[in-house]
């Protein structure tokens, strides 16, 4: 009983079953619509794919320093308490619905990088809503902290969460368009032409330019050695195992402007009948939009 024990824990071994769990060499950080997505493609080699399959993504940040450790590279700093390790939120899949993932074909993870995004420096004082100045900070919601959950600006987008609150009346919003709409309803159009809501008008927050927005994310790569973890979490169905497959990236890691090769096809499966196929050697190739 011992020896067909030991067989089994060494047959079902979720470590080789990881292997099978492919993610792309190169992740890509690429403009989609008004905002910038840090993507990375993974797929599962198998027939079998693993069931109840989600993903996490964590990002590890730590400062560069003129200050050279012993034996370390030129530039890079050694205080233990520099180094961050920050939860990145999900669009694609949804992480608030469990970021489920189905790996038969190539499926692309998405983080949008807003505000809150830690690869924007929300987490060190360059979000974008706090550098543009004390007069209009109060009225963002949720500022970003690492003792405050983190956001989503698709979530504001949405509908589902207040992102901007009036300074005057107190009223919230998802949009920064829809306050300004309602203090110059208040302060010219409205029955008081209220003067408290008239002394906002200079003073509202202004959504951050899709190139204020790369720009920050750059600079946040060129000041801090950013490394980011995808986590593919899911059970094994022939031994019902968990398995747990990972994949790093680093600035080196990081392609700008490009997108994922179409590594699917059309095909006659060994049954005769149409069907998909996965071509792996053109998996990891990145294009330049």
């Amino acid at each position: 009983a011992t020896l067909l024990g030991m067989i089994y824990q060494r047959v079902s071994a979720g470590g080789k079953r990881s292997s099978t769990v492919l993610f792309s060499e190169k992740a890509v950080i690429k403009r989609v619509g008004e905002a910038h997505c840090f993507m990375v493609q993974v797929c599962e080699m198998r027939s079998k794919q693993l069931l109840e399959c989600h993903v996490r993504c964590y990002v590890y940040t730590r400062p560069w320093s003129a200050q050279d450790g012993p034996g370390t590279e030129p530039g890079f700093s050694t205080r233990a308490h520099d180094v961050g390790l920050h939860p990145l939120r999900l669009d694609d899949p949804d992480d608030s619905l469990g970021a489920m993932v189905l790996l038969a074909l190539p499926t692309t993870i998405a983080h949008r990088i807003d505000r809150w995004s830690p690869l924007c420096g929300a987490l060190l004082g360059g979000a974008a809503s706090a550098g543009d100045g004390p007069k209009y900070a109060s009225m963002l919601l949720g500022e970003p902290s690492p003792l405050i959950p983190p956001q989503r600006s698709s979530e504001c987008d949405a509908g589902v969460r207040y992102g901007v609150a009036c300074d005057v009346c107190g009223e919230c919003f998802q949009r920064v368009e829809q306050l300004r709409r309602h203090v110059e309803y208040m302060a010219l159009t409205g029955p008081d032409h209220d003067p408290h809501h008239a002394a906002l008008l200079g003073r509202l927050p202004q959504e951050p330019t899709v190139d204020e927005t790369r720009m920050k994310i750059q600079n946040f790569f060129e000041t801090q050695y950013v490394e980011v973890v995808c986590v593919i979490d899911g059970i094994d169905p022939l031994t019902s195992c968990n398995v747990q497959a990972r994949q790093s990236y680093t600035a080196e890691d990081i392609v700008w402007d490009a997108s994922f090769a179409d590594c699917v096809y059309e095909a006659t499966l060994k049954d005769g009948k149409p069907g998909l196929c996965v071509d792996f050697s053109l998996f990891h190739d990145v294009k330049e939009n």
